[in-house]
Order: C-alpha cells, then sequence, then structure tokens
C-alpha cells in the first residue's frame, strides 16, 4: 500500500512539471506571436518608431539582400528611410504573415520562422521566408536576431 502510494506520488511529482513548461511554453508562444503581431502592424504602418520597439537594444537584422543592422536605433533609422523612399504613405502596401514553426532553446529563448506575402499597391509582389530569435527581457519577448530571405521560384518550376 505505502508501495503504491509512493509510486502514484512520484508518477504526479514527475507528470506536474510537464503541464507547467506546456502552460508556460503556451503563454509565451502568445506573447511571441504578440510581438510579431505588433511589428508587422508597425511595419505596415511605416512607423518606424513603433517598429523598432519589438527589438533588443543590441538586435541584428540581417536583410534580404545580406545586410547587416545593428542596433535598435539603427534599425529605426533605416526603416524610417525605407518607408520614406517608399513615399511614406503605407496605404495598398502591407506584409500578411503566418508562423510556421516556433521552438523553445530555453524558457527565455526561442526560434521561429514565419512566411510573409508582400504587397505593394494592392498586389503581391513577393515572398519572404523570416527565421527569428527571440528572447525574453524583463518579462517581455523582443526580437534579437532576424534573417530575412526572398523565397525564390526555381526557373522552369510553376509559381504556386
Amino acid at each position: 500500500m505505502k508501495r503504491n502510494l509512493f509510486l502514484s506520488l512520484l508518477a504526479f511529482a514527475l507528470v506536474l512539471p510537464a503541464f507547467s513548461i506546456q502552460a508556460q511554453n503556451a503563454a509565451d508562444e502568445k506573447a511571441i506571436l504578440a510581438t510579431c503581431k505588433e511589428g508587422f502592424d508597425a511595419f505596415n504602418a511605416f512607423d518606424a518608431d513603433r517598429f523598432a520597439l519589438v527589438y533588443t537594444e543590441t538586435a541584428v537584422v540581417v536583410n534580404p539582400m545580406g545586410g547587416l543592422i545593428e542596433g535598435r536605433e539603427n534599425i529605426r533609422q533605416a526603416h524610417k528611410a525605407l518607408f520614406q523612399m517608399w513615399g511614406g504613405n503605407p496605404q495598398g502596401n502591407g506584409y500578411t504573415w503566418e508562423k510556421q514553426t516556433l521552438r523553445f532553446i530555453t524558457p527565455e529563448v526561442a526560434i521561429i520562422n514565419i512566411v510573409s506575402a508582400n504587397s505593394r499597391n494592392n498586389a503581391i509582389t513577393d515572398r519572404m521566408a523570416y527565421s527569428l530569435t527571440v528572447v525574453k527581457k524583463n518579462g517581455k519577448w523582443l526580437c534579437e536576431n532576424i534573417q530575412i530571405t526572398p523565397i525564390v521560384t526555381p526557373p522552369g518550376k510553376p509559381q504556386n
């Protein structure tokens, strides 16, 4: 009887942390997706100040041309210039996105892969794949590193 009680308590003690981790991951996944949404919403609004707030102070962006942008302030300035180059008017422009994968490396670090469809003047112009490393700092998930890669259809393959 004591042995069965001990085994039951042991099993409960081993299973309980797994439920706790799943609950933590679910809450953190929701918060990570909210950070991604905020970034895309700010980008679509051509709001460089708001856009930069989803990045850490030391974040690194590898843009679609392979260039590096280092630091939140440089990310803000680069996107402010980009939005001005695009005419400063977000009307008819934007990025729609969806999560492909998300995995936790540690409780405070996760990698998320996203695919977006990009439009200019209400027409799809291209698609991008994003690989983001996000970190939890002071209870908030922020982007530490992002690699943006154009999705290119190989020659001879029909486009989807």
